[in-house]
């Protein structure tokens, strides 16, 4: 695996993730509004008798299902991705965060993210972003994307 390229990966779809996050809550709110009940785990589908209606109900119910568990992993890979980056700004690791945040995230050239962290050179900003994403990706995956660095 090329933890590096994952991490990056994860960087680059940041806000996706967030749009992504956004239709899901759209879509649950509709499927609710639609008419699914509020708990799932409550029907008993024993021995029901099968029926057009019923069988459109169970496909709700399986799109809700669906859209509620798409938003929690979504949730909790926006979380994790949040902590690591407000987590990485320590022990002298100064500008990660915001090298991550401008160079994946929010896009920016290389000349203005040089322009706005006050360097004067491309190669200085790529050798901080080549730190920052190693230690982005020890933390999100461990022990071994330390192994493979």
């Amino acid at each position: 695996m090329d933890y590096i390229r994952e991490a990056e990966k994860r960087l680059w779809h940041y806000r996706d993730l967030k749009r992504s996050l956004e239709w899901q809550k759209k879509e649950i709110a509709r499927l609710k509004w639609e008419g699914a009940p509020r708990d799932i785990k409550a029907m008993n589908y024993d021995g029901m008798p099968k029926c057009r209606q019923q069988d459109d109900a169970y496909n709700t119910l399986f799109k809700l299902q669906m859209y509620i568990d798409m938003k929690q992993s979504t949730e909790e890979e926006i979380k994790k991705i949040d902590d690591i980056l407000d987590g990485i700004d320590d022990n002298g690791c100064d500008g990660y965060k915001k090298i991550l945040m401008l160079w994946y995230i929010e896009g920016w050239t290389k000349e203005e993210i040089a322009e706005e962290l006050n360097y004067s050179s491309r190669k200085s900003i790529y050798t901080l972003r080549n730190e920052a994403i190693r230690k982005f990706s020890i933390r999100l995956f461990g022990l071994e994307a330390l192994k493979a660095i």
